[in-house]
This record gives C-alpha cells, structure tokens and sequence, in this order.
C-alpha cells in the first residue's frame, strides 16, 4: 500500500473532529427518470404501501431486504424535458404513487402483492438550487430512499440520494437513479420467515459469511466481521506509510491487498455526549457541506442522512472526489457513538468498484457492528 492508495481528509470540519481521516473516495451515470408502469398493484394497495412511511423504525441491525421487493414512488410528481441546439437535460418523468419504473432494475423483484416481502419508498424531491435574472430555475433531483419489512410492519433503513449540480448550460442536474438502484440491489436479503429477531438469532451470527474475519478492540468495546482475505494494518504500521498526518485517534485500518485503494479505517474520538445527539450530526453534516468542496478536487455530494445506528443518533456521509493522480473514489463515513465516544468509520474505494465492494465487503463490517 503507497500513500497515493491511502488518501487523508486533512479539513478541520469542528473543533472536536479538527483530526485527519482517511481518504479513498463514485458515482454512477444517472439515467432517465421513471413513469407508470402498468402493474397488478392497485391504486389501494400503493396507497396503502405510502402510508408506510410513518411506521416504527427498527434500523439497528442495518438495513435489509425481506423477500422479493416492490418499489414506489412517493413525494413530489417530477415532469423535465429540456433541449436546446446547444444543450439537452436529461428526461425526467416521475408520477407518485405509482410503481417506480426501476422494479425492473432491481433483483428479486415481486410481481404482484401477494409476493411483497419488502417495500421500498421512494420519496422524491425537486430542490431549487438558484433562479437567474430573468426566472430560469436551476434545480437537482432529491430522492429519500425508506426501507419496510412488509412482514415485520416496520421501518429498517434510511437513505437520502442527491442527483448531481446542473453545469454549464444545464438547467437541471442528473437524476440519482443508478445510485438508487446500485444501493438496494446490494442490501442484504433475507427471508422474511427466517429473519434473525423471529428465531433470536443475533445480527452478527446471521449477517457475517462464514470465513468471515472478526475484530475485536476491548478498550473501545468495539466489534465487528470483516472479509478473510482483507488485511488488518495497526494504527503504528499505517502511520509508518500515511506519515505524522495521521488521526491519532486511528485504531485500524483494514484493506484488501489486491486492491488497497478499498479499504475501511476505524477511529474512536473522545466525545461528549452533547455532541453525539441527532442534533449535533446536523450541525456536523452542515459543516462537511460547507468545507468539504473546498477541501476536495472534483468534490461532489452524493448523499448524507441524519438517523439511528445501533439505536444511535448517527451521520451518514457520501461523497466522492478525484485524487491528484487522476483516480475517482468514493468515500462513505459513518459516525455513531455512546457518552464520551464517537466511532467514525469511514470506508473507501474506487468509484467503477464502490458499489460491488460496498455490497461484497463494506457491509459485513456495518451488519455485525457492536459497540457496548
């Protein structure tokens, strides 16, 4: 692993964070927006699935798929076609409370009600970003992603998407589609007959593969599974290739030798417990808002949200960035913690591989995290 591999987050982002994090930043093309499809789901029944939104949320285990999934759309009804000899917008069509047209994108996929394990809500928004001097509005694509266990009548994650910024003569930026797609196409399936809170399995035994590696730091109380075949470098040997820079508030850095580019690192900041409530991370999201494009070349948001880990207050940040050798990554940082510790994971990998990685590796770590 070289330094180039390795990248550090040098922005002081709050004075209790003001550490380094590591850097090793993806974004997927956005494409045509959705329409109604013609279905055996009633008007009723996708009423019924919005109503949803408003269920308990049990988001401590990570979310996850139960069953075979159907997909709606919720929010504002999105209608953009622009064309110019000069310049064309991408298309985007999106009626609520309809199926989403990515159904046919996603994998297990139900046909009819009678199939719905899972039911994803997607919940769209069209933000305003500037209007010119003569009216023209300049406008992204906002989409809150909510995951249901149909069969458990509750809520088991969270995720807000961004479509990018228009540029140059674009009035509206692209759609996040791919990202959404990519997102729950590799959450983890589960039966809904058999998952682990109806026969007491725990979320690691249920979650973590097989061969999988475990990582234990006692001082932290801290645990967690990890891919067999990926390295476990100590906060001493990653300051020998990352320099004086590094946090020291660094306890591992795991990475896959065929590739170091991805790769996790895990750092434990004494925190207090003020600053650890869903208040302070929006406070904190806020600031990565402000500093981070400053901060990165190339620097483009994909997603944060504000919600609960391991029944937490927790950040989840998304972003990617191009490094100086010309590489595109995407980073993913997740904060949570209990009184007086902050856990910061922060995971990393090239952006064409980010989301294989993050459905094949990065999602051991965050369904078998345990932090007493």
């Amino acid at each position: 692993m070289t330094i180039h591999d390795v990248h550090i987050c040098t922005a002081c982002l709050r004075a209790r964070v003001c550490k380094f994090m590591l850097l090793t930043l993806v974004a997927l093309g956005a494409f045509s927006c959705s329409s109604k499809l013609p279905s055996p789901f009633s008007d009723k029944t996708i009423k019924e699935y919005a109503s949803m939104a408003t269920l308990r949320e049990e988001t401590q285990q990570g979310a996850y798929i139960a069953g075979k999934v159907v997909l709606i759309n919720t929010g504002e009804s999105i209608s953009h076609h622009y064309q110019t000899a000069f310049t064309r917008d991408d298309d985007i069509e999106i009626e609520s409370q309809t199926v989403s047209s990515l159904q046919e994108k996603i994998n297990n996929r139900a046909e009819n009600p009678d199939e719905v394990g899972a039911v994803v809500l997607l919940k769209w928004t069209r933000e305003l970003l500037r209007e010119n001097a003569v009216g023209i509005e300049f406008c992204r694509v906002v989409c809150e992603v909510t995951i249901v266990d149909h069969t458990k009548h509750c809520i088991v994650g969270k995720r807000q998407f961004a479509g990018s910024n228009p540029e140059g003569t674009h009035r509206w930026g692209s759609s996040p589609e791919n990202e959404i797609v990519a997102y729950i196409n590799g959450l983890p399936r589960r039966n809904p007959a058999t998952a682990p809170a109806e026969r007491g399995a725990s979320p690691e035994a249920s979650n973590a593969p097989t061969d999988a590696r475990k990582y234990t730091d006692t001082t932290n109380k801290l645990s967690f599974a990890y891919p067999s075949t990926w390295k476990e470098m100590t906060p001493a040997e990653a300051r020998k290739i990352m320099g004086a820079n590094t946090s020291k508030y660094l306890t591992v850095v795991l990475s896959d030798p065929a590739d170091s580019t991805q790769n996790v690192n895990v750092q434990v900041l004494p925190t207090a417990a003020e600053e650890l409530s869903e208040a302070a991370f929006r406070e904190f999201e806020a600031s990565m808002d402000r500093q981070l494009p400053d901060s990165f070349p190339g620097f483009h948001k994909l997603s944060s949200r504000v919600g609960r880990l391991l029944d937490m207050p927790s950040l989840e940040y998304v972003f990617e960035a191009t490094r100086p050798d010309g590489v595109r990554l995407r980073q993913k940082q997740l904060r949570t913690g209990k009184p007086g510790r902050e856990l910061v994971l922060t995971f990393s990998a090239r952006a064409e591989k980010y989301d294989a990685v993050d459905a094949r590796c990065f999602s051991i770590i965050t369904n078998t995290l345990k932090l007493e």
